[in-house]
């Protein structure tokens, strides 16, 4: 998968500037590697005082999904998703779950996951 991420995030930020013409990237696309982690283990750890921040997601299941799950730093984000049909971005319905994880190391973490109402065709 490593190998694949430089074409892959080169076609996605090709793919999300046809949505968003004025989309400037300062960083690469960066990825969350583990499933069922924390967001400690994300890039969304780095953007907790961030006014927007852009999330793509790509489902590599054959079956489509009917929602999305994000490990996030807390619950007070105001979630748009893109409308393929009218070109543009509008309200999503998230929700937010949290549990308490203990790591390997012994520390416990307040793990929110991110549940949004977004349907992803399979890949």
């Amino acid at each position: 998968m490593q190998s694949n991420n430089k074409l892959f995030t080169e076609v996605l930020d090709e793919m999300a500037k046809k949505i968003l013409p004025t989309l400037t990237t300062k960083t690469q696309w960066q990825w969350c590697i583990r499933e069922n982690s924390t967001y400690l283990d994300c890039p969304t750890s780095e953007y907790a005082n961030s006014t927007n921040i852009l999330l793509a997601a790509f489902n590599p299941s054959a079956d489509p999904s009917d929602y999305l799950t994000l490990p996030v730093q807390h619950a007070y984000y105001k979630v748009m998703t893109y409308n393929y049909a009218n070109q543009a971005f509008q309200p999503a319905n998230a929700v937010v779950f949290s549990e308490n994880e203990t790591l390997p190391n012994g520390y416990t973490v307040n793990n929110p996951w991110m549940h949004i109402d977004y349907a992803i065709d399979g890949h």
